[in-house]
């Protein structure tokens, strides 16, 4: 195995969108300040929506549990127990959504853990259908990034199906993820990403892509140098961008009608300031 220098995020500035006014001042807040000022936003823009979140305690694993049932495939909603879920609550967090009901129409669950770049691992994020396609799974995968950043995280990881193609939008385009690896057959998951984003202010903040952007910087500089784009269902492509590669997925081309497909997009693995 080749030795890598540690992960960073790998997203040119010309594909990322331009930060808001109170973003920019935000940034300038001291860490706890700008935390609580995130949260604050997200709790807000919520309850405009009728909806609330709130740590998971041990009454919600039933709940939880007949939740994750319907909301998840049977052999992923199977990966899930009441002890893991017990153990989720007890050692990390798990953050919930829910309506005025109240019913649960979200959830997702993290997992601390005392390595060197102290990570926090996010596991099982679901959204009600009924409640797909309004930004909810950014909302609250970066709620949990900001109780994470609280409690020392450093970093926030997680593990997604190549082909998850609605949670990968949500990481790589909305939240400002990358894949810093690629499992082609993982035991018992089949292929999947190691996805990975720095917790840091700027971070959080500046490596959200804006469509129209990215279509510009592809269509101005040169594949292969530059960018590449990606078949996500070429295996050996991905596997030898992913050796000693220079180039890290960070972005996905969404399908928007019939006879397009997704497409991943990968950038020269170095800083872009």
């Amino acid at each position: 195995m080749c030795t890598r220098p540690a992960i960073k995020i790998y997203k040119p500035r010309e594909i990322c969108k331009d930060p808001t006014p109170e973003a920019l001042r935000k940034l300038k807040l001291p860490e706890k300040k700008f935390i609580r000022r995130f949260k604050d936003e997200i709790e807000k823009e919520l309850s405009v929506r009728g909806l609330s979140i709130r740590l998971a305690t041990f009454a919600d694993i039933l709940p939880l549990e007949t939740f994750i049932q319907t909301c998840f495939k049977p052999e992923e909603a199977s990966e899930v127990s009441p002890y893991d879920l017990f153990r989720f609550i007890q050692f990390g967090h798990g953050l919930l959504l829910e309506n005025n009901e109240p019913s649960i129409v979200g959830c997702v669950f993290e997992i601390p853990y005392d390595t060197p770049d102290k990570v926090s691992f996010l596991i099982r994020l679901g959204i009600d259908k009924n409640y797909v396609g309004v930004n909810l799974g950014k909302s609250i995968m970066e709620y949990s990034c900001l109780i994470a950043m609280e409690h020392g995280s450093k970093v926030k990881k997680a593990v997604v199906d190549f082909d998850n193609f609605p949670q990968i939008c949500i990481m790589l385009n909305k939240a400002g993820w990358i894949f810093d690896s690629y499992y082609p057959d993982a035991p018992g998951m089949g292929t999947v990403f190691s996805a990975l984003l720095p917790l840091s202010k700027r971070d959080l903040t500046l490596t959200a892509i804006a469509r129209e952007k990215l279509e510009a910087y592809l269509a101005f500089h040169i594949d292969g140098v530059d960018y590449k784009i990606i078949d996500p269902y070429d295996t050996s492509g991905i596997t030898r961008l992913y050796q000693c590669g220079d180039f890290v997925i960070a972005a996905l081309i969404k399908q928007e009608a019939s006879g397009t497909a997704n497409k991943f997009v990968a950038f020269p693995r170095t800083r872009q300031e």
